[in-house]
């Protein structure tokens, strides 16, 4: 495990210094003696600038493959590459829903290198609004439950954590002062009990790339909680992406193909705490997203943001 991270990765990004380093390396990588050549060096957009989402194009004995790499100078990333192997190795290496395949974890560094896979990211059949999407959705509560069938890692994992920064969340969201008091210590006192099961942490539309065949993806957030928070984390997901990137009028059907995919094996109550702590999550989220990140267009993060808190408001309000 890395000992110290290192304090850049720019090279990363220089051809001629990671060709070298898959060619001096290219045992531990692929198991075999192999002549390499990069032909591309792409670095994948990431919110994170501490992060390194990279794709290379490569040949292995002039016959083309492509790889990835993910790598940090803020965040170990030997857990990641510890669980994706472990999901890889514990079923999700055949059939049709799969994980890409690991290869290496370069400790110096602290980046491993994985299969890099074909498809499009379920995000993007929002966008699209895909006559299939009604399946891709099924799809994605079969992938879930595979993923909660696997057995205990034997490697140790963290507990799934809260961080609400709530003097942020207030300056956009005011009328939802009220649930930062008894509805919040609830759904926390709620989700303490027994919540063991080995979960992906980040289980969404942007986490799941659909081609000719599934595959789950970003194992950086692995964490022991109770099932449902997974299953809460991609229904919010799913209307906030629908919201911005869809139509939220899709929702219903979309999250009904989702459970019937998933199937019935899980405990409603559990499930609307996870929904209410991911909801603002997201929302402090999309809050600093509009306050950093240049690139965003500014008014649909804002429209955005008012449908979660008149969510978050609504779900919150007294019932008679």
């Amino acid at each position: 495990m890395t000992n110290k991270l290192p304090q850049t990765l720019d090279f990363l990004l220089d051809k001629n210094w990671i060709e070298d380093f898959f060619n001096q390396n290219v045992e531990k990588i692929i198991g075999r003696q192999a002549e390499i050549t990069v032909k591309e060096v792409k670095r994948s957009k990431s919110y994170a600038p501490e992060s390194f989402a990279m794709y290379y194009s490569v040949l292995v004995n002039a016959q083309e493959t492509f790889w990835r790499v993910s790598a940090s100078t803020k965040q170990d990333r030997f857990l990641p590459f510890q669980a994706m192997s472990f999901v890889y190795k514990n079923g999700f290496n055949e059939g049709d829903i799969r994980t890409p395949q690991p290869y290496y974890f370069f400790s110096k560094y602290n980046f491993y290198i994985y299969q890099d896979v074909s498809g499009h990211m379920l995000t993007s059949f929002l966008k699209q609004k895909d006559q299939e999407l009604e399946k891709k959705m099924f799809k994605a509560g079969e992938v879930l439950k595979k993923f909660h069938l696997l057995p205990t890692p034997d490697f140790a994992l963290s507990k799934l954590q809260w961080d609400f920064q709530k003097e942020k969340i207030l300056e956009y969201a005011p009328e939802i002062k009220q649930i930062f008091e008894e509805p919040l210590t609830k759904a926390l006192e709620k989700i303490t009990i027994n919540g063991k099961k080995l979960c992906h942490g980040d289980y969404q539309t942007e986490n799941l790339i659909f081609g000719h065949l599934t595959y789950l993806i970003d194992f950086g957030s692995v964490v022991t909680a109770h099932k449902e928070a997974d299953i809460a984390s991609f229904i919010s997901q799913l209307a906030v992406m629908l919201k911005r990137f869809g139509d939220i009028n899709d929702f219903d059907n979309l999250s009904k193909s989702f459970f019937d995919g998933y199937g019935a094996d899980f405990e409603n109550e559990f499930f609307e705490s996870y929904c209410f702590l991911y909801r603002l999550q997201i929302l402090q989220a999309l809050i600093i997203m509009y306050e950093v990140d240049p690139t965003v267009d500014k008014e649909e993060i804002k429209q955005t943001i008012e449908f979660l808190y008149n969510k978050i408001k609504l779900d919150n309000e007294p019932r008679n």
